[in-house]
């Protein structure tokens, strides 16, 4: 239960930051390329990153449970972190020319944004499949606690911790212990 409690929370924060930053790319697009702000700039990111999020973690879920899958956890870092980025990266502009079509294009034409759109869309979906899945990766290789801890920069004052080491049922235990000291 408590696996399915931590994915569940996972699933639900890697959506919610995926709206942010849909809603963000959004806004920053339509604020600067535009100059036309507006709530459903806000509401149509949002969505988008909604989408376009739920198909990474589908992706990423149905991926671990494949053989694929298992050949990309006992690859080294860097080839998977290429591999699944790549993929991603595919399956995202897939979704982002599908979800085009399907919501507003606020009158553009497909044509401006095969040749101007789409390189920086790629682009952007490039950069985030790299992060997403660089931090999905050191999280399961280091753990999400010790992650967190890192970014928060916990250890970069390191503190002096009293520790107590008992050699037990050693033959010699006490000489061993003796020529150690304190550690």
């Amino acid at each position: 239960m408590t696996r399915i409690r931590t994915r569940l929370r996972l699933f639900l924060a890697i959506i919610a930051v995926a709206a942010v930053i849909g809603a963000g790319y959004a806004a920053f697009l339509d604020f600067f390329l535009r100059s036309d702000l507006s709530a459903s700039s806000f509401l149509r990111g949002a969505l988008r990153g909604v989408i376009l999020g739920t198909i990474v973690l589908l992706f990423e879920f149905a991926l671990a449970q494949s053989q694929w899958g298992k050949a990309l956890r006992r690859a080294p870092f860097l080839m998977s972190l290429t591999l699944r980025t790549l993929a991603t990266t595919a399956a995202l502009m897939v979704a982002i020319v599908i979800s085009r079509l399907l919501l507003s294009a606020r009158g553009h034409s497909l044509t401006q944004w095969l040749e101007t759109g789409l390189p920086r869309d790629f682009a952007f979906v490039a950069f985030a499949a790299f992060v997403i899945h660089f931090v999905l990766q050191t999280r399961r290789i280091v753990g999400g606690r010790v992650l967190t801890n890192f970014l928060l920069g916990r250890y970069n004052t390191p503190v002096v911790e009293e520790r107590i080491f008992m050699l037990i049922d050693i033959v010699g235990s006490t000489t061993i212990a003796q020529r150690l000291g304190d550690v």
